[in-house]
């Protein structure tokens, strides 16, 4: 089979060139010291105790001792991330001309159609959406019981809005974080007590404070075994065997509520 020219836009080189860039940036405090605008992507890394995440702790302790010894480029020698995400700007566009018909965006004047390219390119972000992120997680971090934010760093990069969904995903494709595959609902927005109907995440079962007020969701009979399986382990696979009979328990917990509601 011939091989294929290399195409500098597929959305695969696109992707790597941007986690090139985003590895190319220094380790800030969580939240960074100085605040900024724009949007973009972020890692959040962990340098603490916490049993789980050991791994996690010391590929960034390994990193730090080493950071003047390393190649900027070398992805591979990078601290494993806790987390990875996105901050997009408010009301992102889809298009130049999002919300118009092919026909209608192509009878524009040209003069309206530059007009409008130029502001798209030259614009000063005036939100800081991914700052304010960044903050977010730093509060929902300070109320749990069992960590501590002066354990955490993060990196973060500006990214033009279009490009930002594209980063994110090759970075997590990348390092699988375990707060983004495994350990649900760090990112989800914090919520009251009194919905009954909300189950609690496993992030907030196994680092309470944050969502004390959702219930667990689960039969009262098996509730404190699970509850102690989750908190208690001490590395992936026991995780990922506790995450599975808490999502079975919390299926069956649902199936009886239903099952009561139409009886």
């Amino acid at each position: 089979m011939a091989a294929l020219p290399y195409n500098p836009l597929d959305k695969l080189h696109l992707a790597e060139s941007i986690a090139r860039e985003f590895f190319k940036g220094s380790l800030h405090p969580l939240p960074p010291s100085e605040g900024f605008s724009g949007a973009g992507i972020y890692a959040i890394y962990y340098g603490g105790d916490y049993p789980l995440y050991a791994d996690v702790a010391e590929s960034l302790r390994l990193y730090e001792a080493s950071i003047g010894k390393l190649a900027a480029a070398e992805i591979s020698k990078q601290p494993v991330p806790l987390y990875i995400g996105k901050s997009d700007p408010p009301g992102s566009r889809k298009g130049l001309f999002a919300g118009m018909s092919e026909m209608e965006s192509l009878a524009r004047d040209d003069a309206e159609a530059s007009e409008a390219t130029e502001t798209l390119l030259t614009e000063t972000p005036g939100h800081r959406k991914l700052f304010e992120r960044l903050k977010k997680h730093s509060r929902s971090i300070l109320s749990t019981k069992n960590l501590k934010l002066g354990d955490f760093k993060c990196r973060y990069m500006l990214v033009d809005e279009i490009w930002v969904p594209l980063g994110e995903a090759k970075l997590v494709a990348a390092y699988k974080p375990i707060w983004n595959v495994l350990i649900e609902g760090f990112g989800s927005n914090v919520e009251g007590g009194g919905r009954t109907e909300t189950a609690r995440p496993v992030w907030d079962i196994i680092h309470p404070g944050r969502k004390d007020g959702l219930r667990f969701q689960l039969d009262p009979k098996v509730e404190t075994a699970i509850i102690q399986d989750l908190q208690a382990a001490k590395d992936r696979l026991t995780l990922t065997l506790a995450i599975e009979r808490h999502r079975e328990a919390k299926k069956a917990f649902a199936a009886a509520r239903k099952k009561s509601r139409t009886s």
